[in-house]
């Protein structure tokens, strides 16, 4: 299971990289995701938003 607090370090870097037009894709990247992973299993199921 991904623990919040990744969930709450991948929010921090969005923000800091907010104003270069960032994508999914790259911070998905950072963290050394593939984007579907990223954006599917980890922000939807751990915040319950499926």
């Amino acid at each position: 299971m991904i623990s919040r607090g990744l969930i709450s370090q991948s929010i921090n870097y969005m923000l800091e990289h907010l104003d270069e037009g960032i994508t999914i894709k790259e911070v998905a990247n950072h963290f050394h995701y593939s984007e579907f992973y990223f954006s599917r299993r980890l922000f939807t199921r751990q915040l319950s938003l499926l």
